[in-house]
């Protein structure tokens, strides 16, 4: 697939953390240097923490989904058993909780998210709502990209997950590695949480990337030439790379 990037030459890393809202020590994840995306647990206690940075970073709604392992999901968490009308009206409150997302990633949901009707009904509360989809990828058989593009729904799939093990050799190992992608591929999206061995190594990792011919940006960056694209139009100045997107 082949969309409009405003940078031809740099290569570019776009870094959400996830789960923001959980507990007031997130405020540490929120002063990270650079344009990194916030993605918000709803209705949770400390949700508001982001809204102060949203005019300067993007923030997204973490939107619980069922698992296979069944789990605890914590509120706004969208399940199998709900109707088509219970499921759409969580997810739009879960929307309404987070009021300046421009976006949602699942948190989870390596169940719903292979399900076909569950993720067209996704998609066809973003396209009323004009947001877009980023696939946490908790699994490899996903439709969430699949519906996206059937919905015309602009998304992107992460390619990393920094802290999957949260030990620190094995997050420096995964940052490295997103590392290669974005400069092997010219993109890399990644996902961490605000642990402290994460943010331990951000801070001291994420200054170094411009030095590494890499430039840090807002998932909007990657997104928004999509939104373009979707409509027929072209970024002012925009050139053709190609990118792991679903249009």
């Amino acid at each position: 697939m082949v969309l409009f990037c405003p940078n031809l030459w740099a290569a570019q890393i776009a870094l959400i953390i996830d789960d923001i809202g959980y507990r007031s020590t997130d405020k540490r994840a929120l002063e990270l240097p650079g344009p990194l995306t916030f993605a918000v647990l709803p209705h949770t206690r400390y949700s508001a923490l982001a809204k102060p940075l949203s005019a300067n970073h993007d923030i997204m709604v973490h939107v619980p989904m069922q698992a296979l392992n069944g789990g605890s999901l914590g509120p706004g968490a969208l399940q199998l058993q709900m109707s088509e009308g219970q499921f759409k009206q969580t997810l739009r409150q879960a929307i309404a909780a987070v009021p300046d997302a421009i976006a949602i990633n699942n948190h989870k949901g390596s169940l719903l998210t292979q399900l076909n009707p569950q993720m067209r009904w996704v998609m066809e509360v973003l396209q009323e709502q004009q947001m877009y989809f980023v696939d946490s990828a908790t699994t490899k058989y996903s439709k969430a990209q699949q519906q996206a593009l059937q919905h015309r729904v602009a998304s992107l799939r992460r390619d990393v997950f920094l802290d999957h093990d949260p030990s620190p050799q094995a997050i420096e190992r995964e940052f490295n590695r997103l590392v290669r992608i974005a400069q092997k591929t010219g993109l890399a999206i990644g996902i961490g949480h605000p642990y402290p061995e994460t943010l331990d190594m951000l801070e001291r990792r994420l200054p170094e990337l411009q030095a590494q011919g890499i430039e840090l940006v807002a998932i909007s960056q990657l997104l928004r030439p999509q939104q373009l694209a979707l409509n027929g139009q072209k970024p002012e100045g925009g050139q053709m790379v190609g990118v792991r997107a679903s249009l």
